[in-house]
């Protein structure tokens, strides 16, 4: 489902792709039930299985469908589990193949959802009151936009341990053999004072399956229709035999007006997990409204304060009204949330400030970066603005704060001792990699927080929070569409799928910690340290007796971290390219003429005109096979200056970074990002026997770690000597 320009969601161009069925439309009908063709209402518990609710029938092109009369809400809620389990493949707790290791971060530790044999997506959970978990999410048994395409419902009582069978939230089953109307992209909102669960999900209530320039049959037609709901009195075990139709969808705006049905048809859809604010009346609901055929899509919330009273009524779209709301003069345009740049702001999320009570949204773009938008009362926003990064301390180090992010999703959410996390890309591309990595992979995390005076959530830095090692069962080899998950007693799980399989993860409460402290910590990592060693300035060559890291596995998930504080002084101006900082090589040489072993170099590279200086960390194994890396060009380690360079390989992730004088590598304004994926060829670089390393008279400290660093850990080593 990407209206974007690099996947169309239609898979066709951006003009004449899309049309309507034969026959007229009626949005606000057709999704709760209200007659569009003349027909009689057989029983007030009729429930159409085929796409009516109860108290009446919709017809799609004006043809009377048969019905299943269900009289008793017990007997409807066997019929859909049946249904469900029925065509629902493997049973959702089978346990997941053998991992490559037992790092938590790799996805294929997690707690297995759903694994049903075809495709899958957005994995939402809401905590029952008992502590039990609903979970909601999309299926196709084929791929994503198929006919096949439902939404489901499973619980857990053991924290993700297992899970229920499937249940269907809208019954997918069609008579006669005709084709199931598509449904997708679920969310779910828990009544905190009753335990009532609301599903929200698109519905193609009006069966539109072609284009209306070509007649051709659209081949994912799921965004289109009504957005409507159904909701569970019994933890989420079944659903209400009734289907409501959310009516504030159904306003039309300026981008509705732009569709291929000049706003007849809705296309949009929802990611983001509805929002209860903190005076536990008001609840906010993202949605995504889009115009495929002009190659746009604006952000929109749902804002009720009545959806969680207890004696609301549960037809009539629960109290909902579309926001920003339509200008009071009819002729001015009516536009919801844009980015500051491109045609493209999509599956938004919002999150409240704790302490200045304001919203503020995020959304994906098609210019790269991350779009934001605030707001005071979440009736009025203000866009075009950009997610950043927190400056902190780093001063001019900082020099790209804008957080890059692809067209993927993205999931902030504030917990309880009032922080942030929130899921990000890290980088500016969704591409194939060279080594089978897909392009959302790995998954990383930013931590937030609030500042007084600010109305924006501030970010710290990217940490790889969760990661898929190729071969993978999907061709995309990516891992998205979370949510955040956390207990009365204070543990925080994430979901993800990677399309083929639905899963959660508990995120360890040491990790957590660290990382919501990453703004002020300023300590030394201990664990795995082998050298921490100062050298004075002005200092000859040092030899250290042996390569510190000794043999370094890469392919079998070993890993290392290096640390230079840098006298640029002693440096020559003009020097060659490749001046060796910390070298753990030997002399001879292996096969294609390379020299084994891991070596740091001080280096130059060409931006535009001009030369800019920075890091170099290359690793060769013993058949000759090497990957190198350099910090951001941004940098700007200049000559006659004092710099801190830390290097962290993650051989487990397969991830290379850095992070320099304080600041995570983003790759700045000169590439894409600032980290990269490890070959997976390369095997063992270095040798525990291997030779003596010298250390360049402009190294004035060096630390070596026998695993990977952490970006937290690589700051706060920063931090900590920047106060001595």
């Amino acid at each position: 489902r990407r209206p974007s320009p690099d996947v169309r969601p239609f898979g066709m161009g951006i003009r004449g792709w899309m049309g309507h069925a034969p026959g007229s439309f009626n949005r606000d009908a057709a999704c709760s039930g209200e007659r569009t063709s003349q027909s009689t209402i057989e029983d007030a518990a009729t429930v159409d299985l085929y796409g009516a609710s109860s108290n009446g029938s919709t017809t799609r092109n004006h043809r009377r469908l048969p019905q299943i009369t269900v009289r008793h809400r017990a007997l409807w809620g066997l019929v859909a589990s049946f249904l469900a389990v029925a065509s629902a493949g493997k049973q959702p707790n089978q346990a997941s193949s053998p991992c490559a290791s037992s790092d938590w971060r790799d996805i294929c530790n997690g707690r297995l959802i759903s694994d049903n044999g075809g495709y899958q997506d957005q994995p939402q959970v809401v905590v029952r009151r008992d502590g039990g978990w609903a979970c909601v999410l999309t299926l196709n048994s084929a791929h994503e936009g198929q006919s096949s395409q439902r939404v489901v419902s499973t619980v857990s009582t053991d924290q993700g341990q297992t899970w229920s069978p499937l249940v269907d939230v809208e019954p997918h089953v069609a008579p006669h053999g005709l084709v199931p109307l598509t449904t997708g992209w679920i969310n779910n909102l828990l009544v905190p004072e009753t335990g009532r669960i609301y599903a929200f999900y698109t519905f193609n209530c009006n069966n539109v399956t072609t284009a209306p320039a070509t007649g051709e049959r659209l081949p994912n037609a799921n965004l289109l229709g009504c957005w409507c709901y159904r909701f569970s009195d019994d933890g989420g075990l079944s659903w209400s035999p009734n289907r409501y139709n959310l009516t504030a969808a159904q306003a039309i705006a300026d981008i509705d007006r732009s569709n291929a049905w000049g706003g007849a048809v809705l296309e949009g859809w929802s990611v983001g997990k509805p929002l209860i604010a903190d005076d536990n009346t008001t609840v906010l609901m993202q949605f995504s409204k889009v115009s495929s055929i002009a190659g746009r899509s604006e952000g929109f919330f749902f804002r009720s304060t009545t959806a969680l009273a207890p004696h609301t009524p549960v037809s009539g779209g629960l109290g909902f009204e579309l926001v920003p709301p339509q200008p009071s003069d009819p002729t001015a345009p009516w536009h919801g949330l844009r980015a500051i740049t491109g045609t493209h702001a999509e599956e938004g999320s919002v999150v409240q400030l704790p302490r200045a009570g304001s919203y503020y949204a995020v959304f994906r773009t098609t210019n790269t970066f991350l779009g934001a938008a605030t707001s005071v009362d979440g009736v009025s926003w203000v866009d075009g603005l950009i997610a950043r990064h927190d400056r902190i301390d780093y001063g001019p180090a900082m020099y790209l704060d804008k957080i890059k992010q692809p067209t993927g999703p993205i999931t902030p959410r504030r917990f309880r001792n009032g922080m942030f996390l929130m899921t990000v890309y890290a980088d500016q591309q969704v591409y194939p990699d060279l080594y089978g990595f897909g392009s959302r992979n790995p998954y990383w995390v930013v931590p937030g927080w609030e500042r007084t005076g600010e109305a924006a959530v501030l970010w710290g830095q990217p940490e790889v929070l969760l990661y898929t090692l190729p071969p993978c069962e999907d061709a995309r080899c990516g891992i998205g569409y979370p949510d955040f998950i956390e207990t009365e007693t204070g543990d925080i799980f994430i979901t993800e799928t990677d399309k083929v399989k639905s899963r959660v993860h508990p995120l360890p409460a040491s990790f957590l910690t660290q990382l919501w402290q990453q703004g002020t910590i300023a300590e030394v990592a201990p664990a795995g340290q082998l050298i921490d060693q100062e050298f004075p300035a002005g200092h000859t060559q040092a030899v250290l007796p042996a390569p510190p890291w000794g043999a370094v596995n890469l392919s079998a998930g070993g890993g290392f971290a290096v640390e230079v504080d840098l006298n640029t002084a002693s440096i020559p101006v003009g020097l060659a390219r490749g001046v060796p900082l910390v070298d753990c090589r030997p002399s001879a040489t292996v096969p294609g003429g390379a020299q084994s072993g891991i070596v740091v170099t001080f280096t130059k590279e060409r931006v535009g005109s001009s030369w800019v200086h920075c890091v170099n960390v290359t690793m060769t194994d013993s058949t000759g096979r090497s990957q190198s890396w350099n910090t951001d060009a941004e940098a700007r380690l200049w000559l006659q200056q004092t710099h801190r360079v830390a290097l962290s390989v993650d051989g487990l992730a397969r991830v290379v970074s850095s992070v320099v004088n304080g600041v995570f590598g983003s790759g700045g304004s000169q590439r894409p990002q600032g980290w990269a994926h490890l070959d997976p060829r390369i095997t063992a670089v270095g040798s525990a026997s291997g030779p003596k390393c010298t250390v360049h008279p402009a190294v004035t400290r060096l630390r070596v770690y026998n695993r990977y660093l952490s970006t937290t850990e690589m700051i706060g080593n920063w931090r900590a000597d920047q106060e001595k």
